[in-house]
């Protein structure tokens, strides 16, 4: 990589994605804050690439590739984190009404998915 058409002397890896717009900080940091951003075209390559390098070497070894759901039933959630701390912060999919669940017979938290990350 050159800049200026010169070698430098030793960049950082933020700053090669930038020069060879494998990431989009600005955006980033707009969304998310300091430190915050895209991967794009062959950023999103090579993340993908890494990703699929680290699991082929654990099924090599053994290891059974698993990937979970996207979303968990309400119930299950409350066994693993305390809801009380997390209701308002977690995404919640649920039922569009009450109506519409005792049309299907659910009972009140039944058809309440969260989504987990």
């Amino acid at each position: 990589i050159f800049v200026d058409g010169k070698t430098p002397g030793h960049l950082y890896h933020h700053q090669i994605m930038a020069m060879l717009g494998a990431m989009d900080q600005e955006r980033g940091i707009n969304i998310v804050g300091h430190r915050g951003y895209f991967l794009r075209g062959v950023g999103v390559l090579l993340n993908m690439a890494l990703i699929n390098y680290g699991m082929s070497v654990l099924v090599k070894k053994g290891y059974t590739a698993l990937q979970p759901p996207f979303f968990m039933k309400k119930d299950i959630m409350a066994e693993t984190a305390e809801l009380g701390d997390f209701d308002e912060q977690l995404y919640k999919v649920s039922e569009n009404s009450q109506q519409k669940k005792e049309e299907k017979g659910l009972k009140e938290n039944d058809g309440e998915y969260y989504l987990i990350a």
